[in-house]
């Protein structure tokens, strides 16, 4: 799809879940439970205000740990 995209373990990706900014734009937020990790794309406007094109950020792992504040007994010490 874009270049860099076999960078990222797509087996374990386990969900995705997309949030528009204020300007329509995506950013897309891939889960691996299984590692305890995820990544981020972000589009956005390239030649504002035609936006004939997009460009997409394409974000490194995070833990999941950083993703928000989890329940306690929640994270990558309990995953089976």
């Amino acid at each position: 799809m874009f270049p860099g995209t076999p960078n990222y373990d797509w087996v374990n990706v386990n969900n995705v879940i997309f949030y528009q900014n204020e300007f329509g734009w995506d950013t897309h937020v891939f889960f691996d439970f299984k590692n305890w990790r995820y990544f981020t794309w972000k589009e956005e406007c390239v030649n504002y205000p035609d936006c004939s094109s997009i460009k997409v950020t394409m974000g490194s792992y995070k833990s999941l740990d950083t993703f928000m504040a989890w329940p306690e007994g929640w994270g990558i010490k309990n995953i089976v």
